[in-house]
């Protein structure tokens, strides 16, 4: 069992994907882990997820965790729930980021300085009350923490089957057909353009990164990961004159540029410059729009990444090329038109983004409500026996 197979929500071991080796009966013996012991991550970590949380294993099977975690068995008198609920407690509060030791990039969990921590538990009995308390109100908050997110998920697919209507077919009743197989309507009267013969294409490289004279200049340079389906509004990098003069490829871009990302991590987002750039080799750069608007355009690939993703070449990671790019036939109606519908996109853009902001501030304000509840039970601060529910 490794840190990945934790449910950090829960404080549980994550049954799911467990990963199966082949181990000697010996060290089976030696190592193996019994229900009502925890599981201490104590190597490995990050920034946003320090080193040191520590779940419940509860399942009927044989199993060890690796050597990036140990195995807390509680001593007699202590109830491993409660326990589990002590951890999150003391993780929460950063008590157990105080106990970390990073001398290279893995943080490690100083065990020793950790457990001579002096900590206050109440008899065994009051030990139960609180873990069943707790249980019951965890379980609520996690039910509402899904239900949101579903919400969430609902709203998103919502609003990308409502640009994948407007993007195609508008408002109108009449259809016809596009020849396109994976988008095969389109509104009657629209007309198809081949995007190779409406836009300039274009792309830029990445200077030699060994030499300090080509970056931190004055000019945006551009690169997938500034790409997230929205206005460019800052690049994570700059080059110099420099690294234009040296690259005749590295050219600029005026604002208003639709730029693509052809592979990376966000191979197939889009994202339009609100001021002039140059990019790197892994951004296709659509410009000089005639029959199309740019703003029309992104809302088209927005709402068909997924099938444009399905055209890709790449084994593991898909990559899109200039070629593929220039290859794709979008639908549109007139430019009028087309600001008409951008219009209304925007709006109603702006509606579902402020209601998942809503949700997503719902699930904060219950992750909040949850960390503080354990936190108060089992330092004492709450009464257990006669507490009422803030979240019901």
């Amino acid at each position: 069992m490794r840190a990945a197979d934790f449910d950090r929500r829960s404080q549980r071991v994550n049954p799911e994907n467990l990963p199966r080796r082949s181990i000697d009966p010996q060290t089976l013996r030696q190592h193996l882990l019994k229900p009502g012991d925890l599981v201490l991550e104590k190597s490995g970590g990050g920034d946003k997820q320090p080193v040191g949380a520590a779940v419940l294993f509860d399942l009927d099977e044989p199993a060890v965790c690796t050597n990036f975690c140990a195995r807390i068995t509680p001593a007699p008198g202590i109830d491993p729930r409660y326990l589990s609920y002590v951890f999150a407690a003391a993780y929460n509060q950063g008590l157990t980021q105080s106990a970390i030791k990073q001398t290279t990039g893995i943080q490690n969990l100083d065990s020793a300085a950790f457990f001579s921590s002096p900590w206050a538990h109440p008899g065994t009995d009051e030990q139960r009350r609180i873990a069943d308390f707790l249980d019951g109100e965890t379980a609520h908050i996690e039910k509402m923490l899904k239900l949101t997110s579903r919400q969430i998920d609902l709203l998103r697919y919502r609003f990308t089957e409502y640009l994948r209507t407007r993007t195609t077919v508008g408002r109108s009743k009449e259809t016809t057909r596009t020849g396109v197989e994976w988008m095969p309507t389109m509104a009657d009267g629209w007309q198809l353009h081949r995007l190779g013969r409406v836009f300039h294409t274009g792309s830029g490289t990445t200077p030699k990164s060994d030499n300090p004279r080509y970056f931190d200049g004055d000019h945006p340079w551009v690169n997938t990961g500034d790409l997230r389906d929205g206005s460019v509004k800052q690049a994570g990098k700059t080059v110099t004159d420099a690294a234009l003069t040296d690259y005749s490829s590295l050219r600029m871009y005026e604002a208003g540029s639709l730029a693509v990302a052809m592979y990376g991590a966000t191979v197939g987002r889009v994202g339009i410059l609100t001021f002039r750039a140059c990019v790197n080799q892994a951004c296709c750069v659509l410009y000089k729009p005639t029959a199309v608007s740019t703003e029309f355009l992104f809302n088209w690939f927005v709402a068909h990444r997924p099938e444009i993703l399905n055209l890709t070449s790449g084994g593991g990671q898909p990559n899109i090329s200039q070629d593929l790019v220039r290859s794709l036939r979008v639908p549109a109606p007139s430019l009028s038109d087309q600001h008409d519908i951008v219009s209304e996109i925007q709006r109603n853009r702006m509606l579902s983004e402020r209601q998942m902001t809503d949700l997503s501030r719902r699930l904060d304000l219950l992750t909040e409500r949850r960390q503080a509840l354990i936190t108060a039970a089992v330092t004492g601060q709450l009464d257990v026996t006669t507490a009422r529910s803030g979240v019901r």
